[in-house]
């Protein structure tokens, strides 16, 4: 009976495993709104310094690859893998000062994206950062009078929103042929008394 209820633990421990997957895929599509204008968002991968032009772009696999920069240049945009996303003040226009209220949203055509949280990983030197999950692949960031020194950043961690495991099928039926083992050795068991 021992074996039975140590299998039985073993199938039920088992089902409960789920592997991690990356919170953001390289080569999705990101599509970018600043203030609510897509014209003020410019994909790096469409022609960004021809002016306005597409504001989606690829997630490039390297975190260093900038994917989006503001079409009045004072900030750029990255995304990483791993779920980070910096705003970077990008110092020729900026001066380490993003002033005025300034409403990111990225929606990802990512499908097996399930956004769960942000948290702020740098705090700026002065101004307001909030965010907000709008749904399993979009996301709105604001940035209010954010100082961050010339070339500076604010860093915002993504996470993917937990998954609760599921348990096959299989595992259904291997804990019920330990429920009937344990059944059949116990009946044994009394009928020998």
């Amino acid at each position: 009976m021992m074996k039975a209820i140590t299998f039985l633990a073993a199938a039920l421990l088992s089902s409960g495993a789920a592997s991690a997957a990356a919170v953001l895929t390289a080569g999705q599509s990101v599509t970018a709104t600043l203030n609510g204008s897509a014209n003020d968002m410019l994909g790096f991968d469409s022609g960004y310094a021809a002016g306005p032009g597409s504001n989606t772009t690829a997630l490039t696999d390297n975190f260093g690859d900038n994917e989006f920069i503001a079409a009045d240049f004072s900030f750029m945009l990255d995304l990483g893998s791993g779920g980070l996303l910096r705003v970077i003040d990008n110092g020729d226009a900026g001066a380490g000062l993003l002033s005025g209220l300034r409403v990111i949203e990225l929606n990802f055509a990512d499908p097996g994206l399930n956004l769960g949280s942000a948290s702020l990983v740098s705090t700026p030197a002065g101004g307001l950062v909030s965010w907000d999950v709008l749904g399993p692949q979009s996301l709105r960031i604001s940035l209010q009078d954010v100082q961050v020194g010339q070339f500076g950043s604010v860093d915002l961690q993504l996470a993917a929103a937990a998954v609760n495991a599921v348990p096959e099928p299989s595992t259904f039926a291997l804990a019920g042929l330990g429920l009937l083992g344990a059944a059949m050795s116990r009946r044994a068991k009394s009928r020998r008394s």
